[in-house]
């Protein structure tokens, strides 16, 4: 079992790499701000082809936003977050006298098929640990949130920054805030004032890269738009393996707080040779005779057991070696980069 200064010492290297990401982030989202605050979308309004409907056109921004730069700088970001991963497990691989491995990382797998390979590296480790690095893999984790593994945290950090070597591609999408869009319209049977209330909208993407924000009116066929009064939004969004697209805050976030998971528990795990590992979802299919996944955890320690683990629970929070990493990352400025930023 590693003393308190192995753990400490290792929790304080971390925390120190947790600060640079976060200092690089957030120089990041300062700069998106800055940029979105100067440059506000180009916009022209016309009627819809058939008449029962208006358009609002987003021709660009002036100036562009230097989205292949930013890109780099979040392939840095996302760098830093998966090295702090290797560099503690590296760091916990060392003070447990193992000999030098080319090989040791933090795995991150979305099949079994990868497991089997990373986990004959992490042989030599204790098999508490073995099991909570298993327990954590992308493949195993969407058992539980439904998703498909290469959607999981992890495996879109991983994919992250693996992606930096060619292009982390990022793009601007503008939409409207609904809820403050005001229309006056003259409609062929009356004149009136129309909301959102009373018009569906959709956005579309044209084929020439316009954006367009559409208006139905139907079955009311305008006459004359006079005013209006949208609000619109512009948020800089990643896209991942699957395609789908995410805010980069919002993404930042989650970077954050699953890697700041993952060194936690590694931490507790390490520092607690009696610390029972079948209380962690996923890590039972170790277990002789177990059910798989969720049912495995259920059946051992109750229902809904697999959601509210001890990863989850506040107790967590309050082990020696997790509040050591706080520790480390106390003064940290992240008051931007949180979750209630988006």
């Amino acid at each position: 079992m590693p003393t308190a200064t192995e753990v400490d010492s290792t929790a304080e290297a971390a925390a120190r790499r947790f600060r640079l990401a976060q200092t690089r982030g957030q120089q990041l989202l300062d700069e998106v701000d800055e940029w979105h605050s100067k440059s506000p979308p180009k916009v022209s309004f016309d009627l819809a082809p058939d008449g029962m409907g208006w358009m609002a056109v987003v021709h660009g921004y002036d100036p562009a936003p230097p989205l292949d730069a930013w890109g780099l700088q979040l392939g840095e970001v996302a760098n830093h977050y998966r090295s702090v991963l290797n560099t503690t497990l590296t760091r916990i691989w060392n003070a447990e006298g193992l000999p030098r491995s080319n090989r040791l990382q933090y795995p991150v797998c979305v099949t079994r098929a990868q497991w089997s390979r990373a986990s004959r590296v992490l042989a030599p480790l204790p098999e508490r640990l073995v099991r909570l690095i298993y327990a954590g893999q992308p493949f195993v984790m969407s058992r539980a949130h439904g998703a498909l593994p290469r959607d999981d945290v992890l495996a879109v950090l991983a994919w992250t920054d693996n992606q930096q070597k060619h292009q982390v591609e990022l793009t601007a999408s503008t939409s409207p805030v609904m809820n403050n869009f005001v229309a006056h319209a003259e409609f062929e049977e009356s004149a009136r004032v129309v909301d959102v209330r009373d018009i569906s909208h959709s956005i579309q993407k044209r084929e020439d890269g316009k954006v367009v924000i559409l208006a139905d009116t139907r079955p009311h066929r305008v006459k004359t738009l006079s005013t209006a009064d949208l609000w619109l939004t512009t948020e800089i969004t990643f896209a991942d393996e699957s395609g789908a697209w995410t805010e980069v805050r919002a993404l930042l976030w989650e970077f954050l707080q699953r890697s700041r998971s993952v060194v936690q528990e590694l931490l507790v795990v390490w520092s607690d040779e009696s610390f029972d590992v079948d209380r962690i979802g996923g890590s039972v299919d170790f277990v002789s005779g177990a059910a798989f996944g969720k049912a495995a955890v259920d059946s051992l320690h109750g229902s809904g057991r697999w959601s509210k683990d001890f990863f989850n629970s506040g107790r967590f929070g309050e082990h020696r070696a997790s509040a050591a990493l706080e520790v480390g990352l106390s003064g940290v400025v992240d008051g931007r980069l949180s979750a209630e930023d988006h």
